[in-house]
């Protein structure tokens, strides 16, 4: 045999067999596939967490962990699996009827072939990144704890792939592709848009509201958000006329909301705790706020609209960067704690309220002055307790609103509030709210004032200004010293 032959033979033979190698690391093999690759072929290790290596050494040679092979870690009772962003394989069978909880397929990843993940009872969500090209048939197929589907990857690379024996109810797509993904897995389904999260409120009237990601969704809302006006559900238009309750509650990504002209209705807590939202947009047709709707949110203005009728209990408590706040004509009643703890708030004029629960203004520790209108009728317990730098009450009711308990409408607030009230009626005031520094609004510049204490203050004009002296002190008619 010609010598030469015989020498590129055992070259190409131990060749072969080197990459053919396989060799155990902590209770995983791994085969060579090339002179610097290898694959998962096993696990024989006995915790029920596995975490591959991006790369392993063996015999001086460093390679990289590029596949999981074929039935690799089928039927290994793994709990937990980690993958490196080396892989780029997932061959069939690789996970087959494992107890995983949760997954993270790596975005390096391209292929994944049949049943790799077939019968994983406990998985309940995965999500497929977009640079996966191809999917084998029945990949999750008996999977029957998997609820939640969140795809990238083109529906081109799904194949024959289907969701056999799962219990998959919602399927996260990017947007605009929920009709191609419907016509692939079925219309049955809740295909929500990656980064709008909808639902349908009422078919007849063709509204639909801006809901919460769930829990495993694949990204969340975050930076600026703007309520659209409508939204397109299985190719039907749907107006966007509330923001669900819960829909952003706890989210300190989001930094700004504005809302279309089409919505009605902040659900209860919608955007609670969200402590980095600075700016909230209304616009006319909001009719209600719901029960801790901004609760604990970062805003520090707010323009209500007149369209609204309905603010419900904790609605702003705790914006502690809340500094003004007008409440609309169509607003007729404020249940408890509102604005409590609203600690930058100075100053606050309710333009229609007819009633006040318990704890309206409660612990607004810069709270300046107040303006009550002409409407209200009865206020409930600390409406204006623990208020220290309170200067002015303004109320033009007559005669003056009931009180729950009068003795804690004021309790622990500045001892030098004046009590601005409508003429001749300080005794009404003082049956109801107790005894105050009452001042009767006239038009006159130079009065005494009837107060609780007779002749204890004046109001006169200084460098044609009104000022009122109260013993030796003096104020401006907001009640500022002077």
């Amino acid at each position: 045999m010609n010598k030469n032959y015989v020498s590129a033979f055992l070259a190409l033979f131990c060749a072969v067999n080197t990459f053919a190698a396989e060799f155990t690391v902590n209770g995983v093999s791994y085969a060579t596939l090339s002179t610097t690759t290898v694959k998962v072929t096993d696990y024989t290790g006995v915790g029920t967490t596995l975490e591959i290596p991006a790369s392993v050494t063996n015999g001086g040679t460093t390679y990289s962990v590029t596949a999981i092979g074929e039935n690799a870690c089928k039927q290994k009772d793994l709990v937990s699996i980690v993958l490196p962003n080396s892989i780029i394989e997932i061959e069939g069978g690789a996970f087959y009827e494992n107890p995983i909880i949760s997954f993270d397929i790596p975005e390096s990843v391209r292929t994944i072939g049949p049943s790799a993940f077939k019968k994983c009872n406990s998985l309940e969500s995965l999500v497929i990144p977009a640079t996966v090209t191809s999917l084998g048939n029945s990949m999750l197929e008996n999977c029957t704890g998997l609820k939640t589907l969140s795809i990238y990857a083109s529906v081109s690379c799904f194949g024959d792939f289907t969701l056999s024996g799962t219990s998959v109810e919602n399927i996260y797509v990017p947007q605009g592709t929920v009709p191609s993904y419907a016509d692939k897995f079925g219309s049955h389904l809740n295909y929500i848009e990656i980064g709008r999260y909808f639902k349908v409120l009422d078919e007849g009237d063709k509204t639909a509201a801006m809901v919460a990601p769930f829990e495993d969704a694949p990204e969340g809302y975050s930076g600026d958000i703007v309520v659209p006006e409508t939204v397109d559900i299985d190719g039907v238009t749907y107006k966007v006329t509330e923001i669900a309750q819960d829909a952003f509650r706890n989210n300190t990504n989001i930094t700004s909301i504005t809302l279309s002209k089409n919505v009605e209705v902040i659900g209860e807590t919608a955007l609670q705790n969200c402590s980095n939202l600075t700016t909230i947009t209304l616009s006319e047709g909001l009719k209600t706020i719901g029960v801790g709707a901004l609760m604990g949110t970062a805003i520090s203005e707010i323009a209500l609209p007149n369209s609204l009728t309905t603010i419900l209990n904790q609605a702003f408590k705790k914006c502690s960067n809340l500094k003004t706040v007008v409440v609309p004509a169509g607003v007729k009643s404020l249940e408890w704690l509102t604005f409590s703890e609203c600690t930058s708030l100075e100053k606050a004029e309710l333009l229609g309220v007819e009633t006040m629960g318990d704890d309206t203004f409660y612990k607004c520790s810069m709270l300046n002055s107040v303006v009550f209108p002409a409407s209200l009728t009865a206020i409930g317990r600390n409406t204006l307790a623990l208020c220290p730098n309170l200067a002015t009450v303004t109320c033009y009711a007559d005669p003056a609103p009931t009180a729950y308990d009068r003795s804690t409408i004021f309790y622990n607030s500045s001892a030098d509030v004046i009590v601005y009230i409508p003429v001749g009626a300080t005794a009404s005031y003082t049956s109801a709210w107790g005894e105050k520094n009452y001042v009767e609004m006239t038009s006159t510049a130079v009065e005494k004032i009837n107060v609780n204490k007779p002749g204890r203050s004046v109001k006169t004009i200084e460098n044609g200004k009104i000022v009122i002296i109260r013993g030796d002190k003096k104020y401006d008619v907001n009640g500022r010293k002077l």
